[in-house]
């Protein structure tokens, strides 16, 4: 797993990822700006507390890794870490939980044909991990405010993925060589392919050293973080 390496807290952390949705409108309450301002500046209080607890996708996940890890807060970077980009805290949640908690805090069974919940809950056991990617991968309705079917095009921008930077293009915008999501041959594949990220909004970016060859991580082409 690639380890996290930018410094404050999990709360911080959680903004950074939680803002691209939350701007598309995708997710959480409409306070784009508000949380940017966070997370740009490191900010915590009960303000931030409040915005975030209201992602109705990510904060049940972020509760039943804190509860499996017998860690009282669902903000701890290190669960904020488990659910974005994957750690060793996602191996003590337990299939029934986790199986649990997608019916009644993520309401699958209701939201998903038979079929496909059917299908959903069978990777339980073979592995499946309470995860952000494991949600955007296997769950084909988004489940923030906008319900709709993803398509390829929304799972790639909504994946957490790597990208190296290969050129600082603007001010606003970097060429990263990244993975990708490819349809061939009946099945989703990871290609590295370039693409063009935004890192700066309102006039502000969330770190100041840009550089080439630097590794970033990547939600809804927006530059969250670094990563070794």
């Amino acid at each position: 797993m690639e380890k996290i390496i930018t410094t404050g807290s999990g709360l911080t952390l959680c903004s950074r990822y939680a803002f691209m949705p939350n701007k598309l409108k995708y997710c959480g309450p409409s306070n784009e700006r508000t949380l940017f301002d966070y997370a740009a500046s490191g900010r915590v209080d009960q303000g931030l507390i409040g915005l975030l607890e209201k992602f109705e996708t990510m904060y049940p996940y972020l509760k039943l890794i804190a509860g499996a890890n017998h860690i009282k807060d669902p903000f701890d970077k290190r669960v904020v870490e488990a659910y974005w980009l994957g750690n060793s805290l996602l191996d003590n949640v337990s299939m029934n939980n986790l199986y649990i908690s997608l019916i009644d805090d993520h309401h699958l069974k209701q939201r998903l044909p038979n079929k496909f919940f059917s299908e959903l809950v069978f990777k339980i056991p073979i592995g499946a991990k309470p995860h952000h990617a494991f949600h955007v991968l296997n769950i084909f309705i988004r489940t923030g405010k906008d319900k709709v079917k993803h398509t390829l095009q929304t799972m790639q921008n909504c994946i957490i993925t790597v990208g190296r930077i290969k050129k600082i293009d603007n001010t606003d915008e970097l060429i990263v060589e990244a993975d990708s999501l490819e349809f061939q041959k009946g099945k989703i594949i990871i290609a590295s392919r370039e693409r063009k990220v935004r890192y700066n909004f309102f006039g502000q970016q969330l770190f100041d050293d840009i550089k080439i060859g630097g590794i970033v991580s990547l939600h809804w082409d927006f530059v969250c973080d670094r990563l070794t």
